[in-house]
């Protein structure tokens, strides 16, 4: 891959109305050549009949305003959503209303599994036990073991969340999972795009021997691989350090 020099590159990002973080910690990885642009999205009920496509239907106006905005990919920036509403016809509809390339944070994890070869993981969350079977049953699909998980219960509602998950502090992270980690696992997985991770990642691999990665940076790596631009960087680990694993 290479760096496009000749114009400025341009990724759309789809973001819950409650998330505060998403788009500083981007700020913090954005190579020259490239811009973000945010948009936010609400949830549909719960108990919605038919959960996917109404979620579908509430990012609508938000993707069609960042493809007019110039985006050549849009990452769909939620977790939990995006690992609950990942099977390709989900994504070939998002793909239709956007009218560009879909990624999304469980598609790019689940990229960034197979590019590290991990085969278990610790995971720690601001999630509930609902939220964290969807994570744990996702990794399982994707063929690693998790080794541990556990979480804040933050997201009981939106208020706690806000108040809650989006201020935890780099340090507080590292705490947590380092917590829970065990010998077994040779990875570290921070899912939720609402807490900041990229700041913890070199430093929990220093600390614990082994591979750290969080939704935000699997997809930072994995929008910026799908329109071919290369923005490897050094200490937010090892998956933007090496980037290129095809030829790693």
């Amino acid at each position: 891959m290479a760096h496009a020099h000749a114009s400025e590159r341009r990724v759309g990002v789809l973001v819950p109305d409650s998330n505060i973080v998403h788009e500083f910690e981007f700020a913090k990885l954005r190579p020259e050549g490239v811009r973000f642009g945010f948009r936010p999205f609400g949830f549909p009920a719960a108990d919605a009949a038919d959960y996917c496509a109404d979620l579908a239907a509430l990012m609508a106006e938000p993707a069609k305003d960042l493809k007019d905005w110039g985006a050549e990919v849009i990452l769909i920036g939620c977790t939990t959503a995006s690992m609950k509403c990942g099977q390709p016809e989900h994504i070939a509809r998002m793909e239709q209303i956007a009218g560009v390339p879909i990624v999304t944070a469980a598609s790019a994890v689940r990229e960034a599994i197979t590019a590290l070869k991990l085969k278990s993981l610790t995971i720690a969350t601001p999630y509930g036990d609902r939220s964290n079977g969807i994570v744990s049953n996702f990794i399982k699909g994707c063929g690693a073991d998790v080794s541990a998980i556990a979480g804040f219960a933050y997201d009981a509602n939106p208020t706690m969340f806000k108040e809650k998950a989006t201020t935890l502090t780099p340090r507080e992270v590292i705490k947590f999972i380092s917590d829970i980690d065990t010998p077994t696992a040779d990875g570290m997985f921070l899912p939720c795009t609402g807490v900041r991770s990229v700041e913890t990642l070199a430093q929990l691999e220093k600390d614990r021997g082994k591979v750290a990665i969080s939704s935000v940076s699997a997809g930072f790596w994995a929008a910026l691989r799908r329109i071919g631009f290369d923005g490897r960087q050094v200490g937010y680990g090892r998956l933007l350090s090496t980037w290129d694993f095809a030829k790693a």
